[in-house]
């Protein structure tokens, strides 16, 4: 899945474990106090004041980089999530500032309410990047639960920084998008070193200053077209095949998520971390009016209908509600709690799906992801994570069922099945998020596998809670970068250390995936037409942040035929790979969307004639309408010839380290990217006018390395490019992703 990499959501269970870094440093002009820590392999250093109160309400941050800063920004909480991340970038040897916030590991929005003064001795430099801000308004803001978290005025607490050295896309804009960082760190802060009396006269010692900024979300004026409908114009092309044609919608929304439409034909949309919003919309699919249903911030993801349309269900990372919904006027009264329990440690994958079932109207079915990459303690059916559970609506307790105790098992060992959907015969199908960073032995093969999945779940009625593989089986794309030592094919199982307790004939105990989609794809949603004639599937795919070149960021057809009983199945089978599914809507250019010039894609969902299909896009804040024109449903020609094309490059002879979750820091794995030339594979589909897709694969190889001096609990331990201490002198070295391993209690 597609990640501004986490800042690392390292939750401190006790002061008592922090190993502050911070140091304190004091400045002679102002008096002001401030506990600081510099990153010496990065050169960044972020400090921060505070006023010595019991609840500060504002705060000073000094961010410093290299000359070659892009943008800076820094988390208070040492979480990317929910929390307000300050972020700051030069334009013209000026500075400009943005508060951001995200409810997941996708570009965050530009967050209303704290304001940002850009302080006078600010300056950009032929050698540094430096920004004094004073950050106001930010006592406190929504945490995951739909609760408040308030700013640390006292104590230890944890920090991050994250750092690139590319430019933002438009550098005079506050609301600009930008690229995925560089490099981060995080580490325990001392508040008491920033503890400030009288903070605001110290402050003002400062000569007056320079510019105030309150974060805002730009839009752009809407368009009218032909028959007279307003649009807004869509942020980046959009490209479909022949019989299809794409529009906006919507735009200017805060990280759009799940969508559905409601029996009068209003569009229903998460925004995560605002709430629903409602939509009504004319014949011509432009909206016409919209309203608030719930302002509740802990929304992110989750929503649905009951086949009579008259009771709605929302979730958050822990929760889920129901609510009496009434159409006609697009309200919501009574809320209900029907599930809690949710919640993951470390808070990792926080969407949780509901889908609400039309052969059997009573069910709910609801997935709860993996608390973390690899999840191990996910192998027991006692967490109840990396699952999906089946919920009977007539049977509520008082306080909503625990998820980990009520409901049945559809499935388990799905490390995190965030589309969920039911075919025409009420079987139910989920698409899966498979892990990140895997290795075979000390092989590296992650950039190509393995596979996301296309799952059949069974009869949510007699749920059979099979187990599906994670957090130790998984499904092999690409064969030709595991190890030479046997063979391997296709869609075979595979687990990353093979021992007596857990080898790939585990692996014959899981239930196999019907279908497999590129690696690092992340396909976040499913839907079935309800036309009857349509026997095919739709997955949106969000997008690889755990893969170069890039891949995603689409919505597919997954070609698909009618089963005797009525049920759906794909043409294609594991084995298949690109063959068994067609891209419906895409970028222009895969390798641009890491800097956040890509639409991603999140839900999908059809109008009751089956002739409209609605996207929604989190990291663009758009929601899009793909139309029938005419033909078929399927895509095998198209009247125009599309080539998208990766350009094929060499990779640069280098050495890194990163270290394996396998032992407890005492060892790395070294990993060796050679001069092999990325290979292209190109996938035609179409007859005499067609259509080329390509993609592209790299080849890698790893040995194994011994690590060295320890570092300090919360300090980097591990990571590409990462040249410092390799073993802990407290706590355990656990890997983040590719690029960063710390040491945690």
């Amino acid at each position: 899945m597609v990640k501004l990499t986490t800042f690392l959501a390292a939750a401190v269970a006790s002061v008592g474990l922090v190993n502050a870094q911070s140091t304190q440093v004091c400045n002679p002009t102002t008096s002001l106090c401030y506990a600081s820590f510099t990153d010496a392999n990065s050169g960044v250093t972020t400090r921060i004041a505070i006023p010595a109160v019991t609840q500060a309400t504002e705060y000073a941050i000094q961010l410093i980089g290299p000359r070659n800063t892009g943008w800076l920004g820094a988390s208070i909480t040492g979480s990317m999530r929910y929390t307000p991340l300050i972020v700051a970038w030069p334009n013209n040897g000026q500075i400009v500032t943005s508060v951001r916030y995200a409810t997941d590991y996708v570009l965050p929005t530009p967050y209303a309410g704290p304001t940002v003064t850009v302080l006078p001795d600010s300056a950009v430099n032929s050698t540094h990047f430096y920004a004094h801000l004073r950050v106001q308004n930010t006592g406190s803001w929504p945490d995951a639960t739909g609760g408040t978290q308030n700013l640390v005025s006292a104590g230890f607490g944890v920090f991050a920084y994250a750092f690139s050295g590319t430019p933002v896309n438009t550098p005079s804009s506050s609301s600009s998008t930008f690229n995925v960082h560089t490099t981060f760190n995080i580490w325990g802060m001392d508040f008491d070193q920033a503890r400030n009396t009288d903070f605001a006269t110290k402050l003002a010692r400062l000569s007056p200053t320079t510019t105030t900024t309150t974060t805002t979300r730009t839009t752009n004026s809407p368009t009218p077209t032909a028959t007279g409908c307003v649009r807004p114009q869509p942020l980046n092309p959009l490209n479909v095949p022949s019989g299809w044609t794409a529009k906006s919608v919507l735009r200017s929304l805060t990280n759009p998520r799940g969508i559905t439409i409601d029996s009068a034909g209003n569009l229903l949309v998460i925004q995560s971390g605002v709430g629903l919003t409602g939509h009504k919309l004319d014949s011509n699919a432009c909206v016409t009016e919209t309203k608030t249903i719930i302002a509740l911030s802990s929304l992110n993801h989750g929503i649905a209908l009951s086949p009579d349309g008259r009771t709605l269900y929302v979730s958050s990372p822990t929760t889920a509600w129901r609510y009496n919904y009434d159409p006609s006027t697009m309200t919501a009264t009574g809320q209900t709690v029907i599930i809690t329990g949710m919640g993951n440690t470390p808070a990792d994958h926080v969407t949780r799906t509901i889908e609400a079932l039309k052969k059997n109207p009573n069910l709910i079915v609801v997935n709860r992801g993996s608390a973390g990459n690899i999840d191990d303690a996910a192998y027991s059916t006692g967490t109840a994570r990396a699952a999906v559970k089946v919920f009977d609506m007539r049977t509520v307790p008082s306080g909503g069922y625990d998820y980990a105790t009520g409901g049945r098992f559809m499935g388990y060992g799905l490390r995190n099945e965030v589309g969920l959907a039911e075919d025409s015969a009420g079987n139910l199908w989920g698409v899966e998020n498979s892990a990140d960073n895997l290795f075979r032995g000390t092989t590296d093969v992650h950039i190509d596998n393995p596979g996301e999945k296309l799952n059949f779940l069974g009869n949510p009625a007699n749920p059979t809670g099979n187990w599906y593989g994670y957090p130790y089986c998984f499904t092999i794309w690409d064969p030709s970068t595991f190890p030479k030592d046997q063979s391997y094919s296709v869609g075979q199982w595979f687990v990353q250390k093979p021992n007596n307790t857990i080898s790939d004939a585990t692996c014959q105990r899981a239930t196999a995936p019907a279908l497999q989609f590129q690696p690092h794809s992340a396909p976040l949603d499913i839907k079935f037409s309800p036309v009857s004639s349509d026997t095919n599937a739709y997955v949106s795919f969000h997008g690889s942040w755990n893969r170069q070149p890039p891949t995603g960021y689409k919505v597919v057809i997954v070609l698909g035929r009618r089963t005797a009983s009525g049920g759906w199945e794909p043409t294609g089978n594991v084995q298949s790979k690109l063959n068994g599914y067609t891209d419906l809507l895409w970028n222009n250019d895969e390798t641009a969307c890491a800097r956040g010039a890509c639409f991603r894609p999140v839900g999908l969902v059809f109008n009751a004639q089956g002739n409209r299909l609605f996207v929604s896009s989190d990291s663009s804040g758009e929601v899009f309408v793909l139309e029938r024109t005419g033909g078929t449903t399927t895509t095998t020609t198209t009247t125009t010839t599309t080539t998208r094309t990766t350009t094929t490059t060499t990779r640069t002879t280098t050495t890194t380290t990163r270290t394996t979750t396998t032992s407890a820091c005492t060892a790395t794995v070294t990993r060796t990217v050679t001069n092999t030339p990325i290979v292209t594979v190109t996938v035609t589909q179409g007859g005499n006018n067609q259509t080329t897709r390509t993609t592209t694969t790299t080849t890698t190889t790893t040995t194994r390395n011994n690590g060295g001096s320890g570092a300090a609990l919360y300090g980097q331990c591990g990571g590409q490019g990462w040249t410092g201490p390799t073993t802990c002198a407290q706590g355990t070295c656990r890997v983040s992703n590719q690029w960063y391993s710390q040491c945690l209690p």
